[in-house]
């Protein structure tokens, strides 16, 4: 097994009240785990803390004990209640000394707008003793970089605004760790694949798993995680750069295995491959939306280049819509409803006929919170991708609030053109449906 004392390792520490409330995500602390990942340090912890300086001073002290890099963000500005710098000095037991070149540049900044700094500004120009100004170029709060320990361990801080804080963290603190990772003896370089599945749970990729990928291999170094996100899951196979044979050995066997349930690698996407597999085709894509507005049109044009595949669509989100522009019948929207496969059907055949398409993929569902039935509860949907090969027809439950169900629905949608796109075309006049609760 892999020996974690060969490997960095490190803490992601978040700042601010805003965070611990949920009031905004945190998205900071994935964007830095990427980043630490691909310089090959492991991340072991997340920590959130509230704008308190004792709580802060004991999360730092407990991070700095327990790994090797240390990263803080947030609590760098001006006010009151940014207390980073504090809580930092007070858990290193150094003090905080004002760094002339950084008021130098915070003084700039507000000259060169023409605008009034106040002196609560120059609190952001405080630096650790002994550690290095990170300036910044996008706002006011510089960052600091500092190693402990006679350099065995580093501790960082940036700033909280995620554009401030992505650009220090590329320019200046990535090359930093790369220069005290290979001073540490301890820069194990590693090697990932990511596999991206649809149409497979994470649950079931599990327990196939043990099946494709023995346990020996794990025991050789074979690093395995999966991660499910919106109806996908990915599939996360590591090992050191030494082992490149095993990573190799171990994705083909994967591929072997789940090929029908693989859409890409590493970049790329699901509305990509889609994409990829209608140009392949020659064929061109029109959409047709009820319950997402106009998601499902939004991941297409993702791609770049989307306007080779994709005509445009409709939001045909009233009965009315669904008629006069898309053709489905008074009696099927009486009889049968906007939610049913009756209805799915003629929107995709209707944004076919409507926006001079090859392929039709429509949606109609029950995004809720209210306007279910015990016959068609909150978060029934029904899919319908209509084109030269025929129609399948599928329906799904999707359980969560009305964003989760209107997100999984599109991306559902995008999974069912690119199985459409995939699969054996011998049988062109089939109709397809499932259910599933997910």
């Amino acid at each position: 097994m892999k020996d974690t004392r060969l490997v960095l390792t490190a803490t992601v520490v978040t700042v601010g009240s805003e965070i611990v409330e949920g009031i905004i995500l945190n998205s900071n602390a994935r964007y830095l785990s990427l980043q630490l990942q691909a310089a090959n340090i492991r991340v072991l912890k997340h920590v959130s803390v509230d704008d308190d300086p004792s709580a802060l001073t004991e999360a730092l002290t407990e991070a700095i004990k327990e790994t090797d890099v240390v990263v803080v963000t947030g609590g760098l500005g001006p006010t009151e209640d940014d207390i980073t710098r504090e809580a930092a000095a007070s858990a290193l037991g150094v003090g905080l000394t004002q760094d002339r070149e950084m008021v130098e540049q915070i003084e700039s900044y507000f000259r060169d707008r023409h605008l009034t700094m106040s002196e609560g500004n120059l609190r952001q120009a405080m630096s650790l003793e002994g550690g290095e100004a990170l300036t910044n170029d996008r706002g006011t709060a510089p960052g600091q970089f500092i190693l402990l320990n006679g350099s065995q361990k580093a501790l960082v801080l940036l700033p909280g605004p995620p554009s401030e804080m992505a650009a220090m963290y590329e320019k200046q603190v990535q090359p930093r760790l790369k220069r005290f990772a290979m001073a540490s003896g301890r820069a194990v370089q590693w090697v990932s694949k990511q596999i991206h599945l649809f149409g497979l749970g994470e649950s079931e990729l599990a327990t196939r798993l043990e099946g494709i990928l023995p346990a020996g291999q794990r025991d050789e170094g074979l690093k395995i995680a999966t991660m499910a996100s919106g109806g996908t899951v990915t599939l996360r196979l590591g090992a050191a750069s030494g082992r490149l044979k095993l990573l190799r050995t171990a994705g083909q066997a994967v591929h072997r295995a789940l090929g029908e349930y693989v859409y890409g690698e590493d970049a790329d996407t699901l509305p990509g491959a889609v994409g990829r597999g209608l140009i392949e085709r020659g064929l061109k894509m029109a959409i047709a939306e009820s319950c997402t507005g106009g998601l499902l049109g939004y991941q297409l044009t993702t791609v770049a280049g989307s306007s080779d595949f994709f005509i445009g669509g409709i939001q045909a989100y009233s009965n009315g819509v669904k008629r006069d522009v898309l053709g489905v019948t008074e009696s099927i929207l009486l009889k049968d409803g906007a939610v049913s496969p009756q209805c799915a059907e003629a929107m995709a055949l209707g944004v076919i006929n409507a926006l001079k398409a090859d392929i039709g993929a429509s949606i109609t569902g029950i995004a809720g919170p209210g306007g279910g039935s015990p016959e068609k509860p909150v978060g029934t949907v029904w899919f319908a991708v209509a084109g030269p090969d025929g129609t399948v027809v599928d329906r799904q439950r999707f359980l969560g609030d009305r964003d989760t169900i209107r997100r999984r629905a599109a991306t559902h949608c995008l999974g069912l053109v690119w199985k459409s796109l995939c699969r054996n075309h011998s049988n062109p006049s089939r109709m397809e449906h499932s259910m599933r609760e997910v």
